[in-house]
């Protein structure tokens, strides 16, 4: 009997594949490779009849651009072009093969990609429409750890608490700095500052949808999934019915193969 691979499985291995392409940039050198030989073929269809060569010439030519099109794939997952010059990709790591961890989010994903007003638009919608301020730095911060820039990441983080920390002390009762807080405070290893802010997040603001929705993703991320999905069905309770952005948030990839949180989709359908 053949293993069976369920639906929800084949789609987090196609999306663990396929950022893993992103992250060697075979992407990227595909594109490349194919801009150059389709200018290198018209080139050739230009100039080599005029010099009385061959009618096979420019079909030889042809054939090597594609000839050369999986070696280019093949050198651009191997190999990384950077400061160095050519170096060899680094393995991911256990830590960069789980999605949740370090995938960026949509946000982080438009900040590598250049998309900086998308990223704004994007951070903008996860806020619930409320202005960016200190929040902003959570999406350079989630795209330097997608990139496994762990020193650039913690930067970014500690710049985002001390904002945050002056926030809080002339707002003292904004759920949003407070969950940011958590969040960040949980990369850094301050666990147990993280947990008092999360918490007091909740206690503030119990019923609200948005707030539930974010301390749940801050619980999915320190590993305790049944407090996440407790946190998520009362956001849906209380007025949440976003389900697309539920079913592709990264910080909820770990929750996939979870039956209540697939009960729980299946309820907002």
């Amino acid at each position: 009997m053949g293993l069976h691979v369920s639906e929800p499985e084949k789609e987090s291995a196609l999306r663990r594949f396929w950022d893993e392409l992103r992250r060697r940039g075979v992407i990227r050198a595909a594109v490349v490779y194919a801009l150059v030989g389709w200018v290198v073929i018209e080139v050739a269809s230009t100039v080599l009849p005029p010099l009385n060569l061959p009618d096979w010439s420019v079909k030889l030519v042809i054939v090597l651009v594609a000839l050369g099109f999986p070696i280019a794939v093949i050198m651009g997952w191997v190999f990384d072009v950077g400061p160095r010059g050519l170096t060899r990709t680094a393995p991911a790591t256990a830590a960069t093969e789980h999605p949740a961890s370090t995938a960026a989010t949509p946000a982080a994903s438009m900040f590598l990609a250049g998309q900086l007003r998308q990223s704004r638009a994007t951070l903008y919608q996860r806020l619930g429409g409320q202005s960016i301020g200190f929040p902003g730095a959570v999406v350079p911060a989630q795209a330097y750890a997608s990139l496994g820039r762990k020193h650039d990441e913690m930067k970014v983080r500690l710049g985002a608490l001390n904002t945050i920390e002056r926030h809080l002390r002339l707002n003292p009762h904004d759920t949003r700095a407070l969950y940011c807080g958590a969040q960040n405070l949980w990369r850094v290893g301050e666990h147990a500052k993280a947990l008092e802010l999360a918490e007091r997040a909740l206690r503030q603001d119990q019923n609200e949808p948005l707030v539930l929705y974010n301390v749940a993703c801050f619980y999915v991320e320190q590993g305790d999934r049944e407090r996440a999905v407790d946190l998520l069905e009362k956001a849906v309770e209380m007025g949440w019915g976003d389900l697309a952005w539920m079913k592709n948030d990264s910080d909820l990839y770990p929750l996939h193969d979870n039956e209540r949180f697939k009960a729980l989709l299946a309820r907002i359908n």
